[in-house]
């Protein structure tokens, strides 16, 4: 039991850490090429969801953080357990930056529009928040994963945040992949 959970927590670490570098080497490739922006400054829908949902992903970071870190106890889990928050949040925020940046990008370019910088990067994007999104979906209400957070709470606290922020978190990673997929269809029309 404790060695799936270890492999379990792992997973998710990787692949968030993925995640993580390689919207910063897309967001680093697409601000090197000559794309446009709309003139519209303000926040669409999609991006408005978006922050919802990475409000969401930091309430839940930082009380697991914080569960975490004054629980007393050191092992492996609580380890894996507080670099997956703490990777999380850099990540979704860095990921939330990048889309919204993205969905105002569009280019005039024909060059731009012939090599399509960066859509192999998008792609990779989209596959991960799917695969986080199907990861986090089957592991949501699975409370053997949250011993810790209920031993610092209580049972009452904990299932109140976790069952307020985890369909939103849930929702970001959906939407994430909806959104990148948005990009991907139209960045380069």
């Amino acid at each position: 039991m404790i060695m799936a959970r270890i492999i379990s927590e792992i997973t998710e670490l990787t692949l968030i850490t993925l995640s993580g570098m390689v919207s910063i080497t897309c967001f680093i490739k697409l601000k090197a090429k000559k794309f446009s922006y709309n003139d519209d400054s303000t926040l669409d829908y999609n991006g408005v969801l978006l922050i919802a949902g990475l409000g969401a992903i930091h309430l839940f970071g930082f009380y697991t953080i914080i569960a975490v870190a004054n629980n007393g106890q050191e092992s492996v889990i609580e380890y894996i357990l507080l670099a997956i928050q703490i990777v999380t949040l850099v990540e979704s925020t860095i990921q939330s930056t990048f889309i919204i940046d993205c969905l105002k990008m569009y280019s005039n370019d024909e060059e731009l529009k012939r090599t399509k910088p960066g859509r192999s990067l998008i792609t990779l994007l989209i596959l991960i928040d799917v695969s986080l999104w199907v990861f986090q979906t089957f592991s949501a209400k699975k409370y053997d994963m949250n011993i810790i957070q209920i031993g610092y709470y209580d049972i009452i606290f904990w299932s109140i945040i976790s069952s307020i922020n985890t369909p939103f978190i849930i929702f970001f990673r959906f939407h994430a992949s909806c959104c990148l997929s948005e990009i991907w269809a139209n960045l380069y029309e």
